[in-house]
């Protein structure tokens, strides 16, 4: 900073006591409701590039006095990843642990590996929330577009989305009209549009003491800045409070990263013990298909790959040794899948467990960092659904939809407006062979709902309960955006079908619903 006249620096002295009155009377109510509360202990990874903000937003959420060097923003920044633990009030105590990493070790995709080793070296690996910040001043640039695909190709999208977080820093002069002007804009901008989809399209503000303002004692703008400064720290500290529902986000050394994968091969041998069974052959066609779909898009495994340490073998195993022709509402669902460095199995009582296990099995597929397919193991899932009917309603009568149509959803030119009897029994059996139930409704008159009177809410009904249907109105869709509007919504309602009664808050399947939208999203574009 320049040096400033006994008179600036009286002003100075002045202004600082009155801030500390300020955040004195911000933070009297918090200590005293955090008192009351059990205290708690987070950890956030701060990731961005250079001059991105990081170790300013650090100093802020440890001193909210803090004003940054009287330079440029980031010129101050760490060269070498740094831990730092605060104590702060919310609505209780909380210790937050902050590991910052330089923006110099993340310019290209060989370094990726050093955000592992950096945390497991500081000793933290675990993390709530993984914050990658911007300035405001600088804005996004192609650089830092490139450098957050190179963080969400490394860590896997589907893995780490659920914690991320989007933190815009350098914004204490801006009210909440420019904020919301510049989170509108930027869900417009090209540039942002690339990235906030991976950060649901939410932005954080952050800001600190302008150094300009301060050297000149500047009292208004610095008392207005302190205010904003002040709320967004308390935001963001609460925002890290929250309990996402989920355990921490785990940063494995590249030791413990190779020992807990079995590497994928798209010609995975997959055997049955029933024999012959045509819904069990078709399904091993078709996963088999998917494979070496999904294989084409990623790079193969080198020729000098340790082969015990390649799943080679999955075994399905059918308890009751029958092939049943159709599925039926009281068939039993329910599975087990163990997955070994070089061999998995799925174990269920019917086919139709059989066919929810292979759904499972090919969910647990991820892309590593070298941009390989892989699968965890060891893994022991036991599964069943809780109810037996879990369906969705086309309303076709309102709206027409092709049979291609009607397939792609049970995968996820006409005329005459008419299904034929062909056209039924192709769907039908087009279900059958991927294990669902096509159950056909009629049209009736709304006079029927005097049936409810008969038959009053009681426990005893209640436990007649056999499932439910997710149902969109057609009216306001068609063959174009049908799949896109239903399936968003319809996963809500399966998660509810298929988990278990005691799940009755968004806590525990919200790392579901941000993994399941993303290949749902990827599914659509398909």
């Amino acid at each position: 900073m320049s040096h400033s006249s006994p008179s600036i620096q009286l002003k100075q002295q002045n202004i600082k006591e009155e801030l500390k009155d300020q955040f004195n009377q911000f933070e009297k109510p918090r200590r005293q409701l955090a008192s009351t509360n059990p205290p708690i202990k987070r950890s956030i990874l701060l990731l961005g590039p250079t001059k991105s903000g990081k170790t300013t937003l650090a100093n802020v959420l440890k001193d909210p006095f803090y004003i940054p060097p009287y330079a440029k923003v980031g010129s101050s920044e760490n060269q070498s990843p740094t831990v730092t633990s605060i104590e702060c009030y919310t609505s209780t105590h909380i210790t937050v642990n902050i590991v910052e990493i330089p923006g110099a070790m993340l310019n290209n995709e060989q370094n990726m590996t050093q955000i592992d080793e950096a945390c497991t070296k500081l000793g933290v690996t675990q993390f709530n929330r993984v914050c990658v910040c911007a300035s405001f001043e600088s804005g996004i640039l192609e650089t830092d577009i490139e450098l957050f695909e190179r963080l969400i190709k490394h860590f896997g999208e589907e893995r780490i989305k659920p914690y991320l977080s989007f933190i815009l820093t350098r914004c204490e002069s801006k009210d909440e009209e420019s904020r919301a002007n510049i989170t509108e804009d930027s869900n417009k901008d090209y540039k942002f549009s690339r990235v906030m989809h991976w950060f649901d399209r939410r932005i954080h503000f952050t800001g600190a003491l302008n150094p300009v303002d301060w050297d000149r004692a500047n009292e208004g703008a610095i008392l207005d800045q302190f205010k904003s400064v002040c709320k967004d720290r308390r935001r963001f500290l609460e925002f890290i409070e929250r309990n996402p529902g989920i355990e921490p986000f785990n940063i494995q050394s590249p030791k413990e990263r190779s020992s807990l994968i079995s590497s994928f091969r798209s010609n995975l041998s997959i055997n049955s013990t029933l024999g012959k069974c045509e819904i069990i052959e078709q399904a091993i066609e078709n996963y088999r298909n998917k494979f070496q779909s999904i294989m084409l898009n990623h790079d193969p495994l080198p020729d000098n790959t340790d082969e015990q340490k390649v799943l080679a073998v999955l075994n399905l195993e059918v308890i009751s040794e029958i092939c049943e022709s159709y599925p039926t509402i009281h068939g039993d669902e329910s599975y087990n899948l163990t997955i070994e460095q070089t061999n998995g199995t799925i174990k269920a009582k019917t086919i139709w467990g059989v066919l929810n296990g292979l759904v499972t099995f090919s969910q647990l597929l991820f892309i590593t960092d070298r941009n390989q397919v892989a699968i965890n193991a060891s893994i022991v899932i036991e599964d069943e659904p809780r109810f037996p009917h879990r369906g969705i309603l086309l309303d076709t009568d309102r709206r027409f939809l092709t049979v291609t149509v009607i397939k792609q959803h049970l995968d996820v030119p006409w005329t005459d407006y008419v299904y034929t009897p062909e056209h039924v029994k192709e769907i039908i059996e087009y279900a059958r062979i991927r294990g669902i139930r096509i159950v056909p409704e009629l049209n009736t008159p709304g006079y029927v709902g005097a049936l409810s009177q008969v038959f009053p809410g009681n426990e005893t009904i209640r436990e007649r309960l056999i499932g439910g249907e997710a149902i969109l109105d057609e009216k306001s869709v068609d063959a174009t955006n049908s799949l896109k509007r239903f399936w968003p919504r319809a996963a809500v309602v399966a998660e509810k079908l298929w988990s278990l009664s005691n799940i009755n808050t968004m806590e525990d399947p919200l790392a579901r619903f941000y993994v399941h939208g993303s290949r749902i999203h990827e599914l659509l574009k398909s």
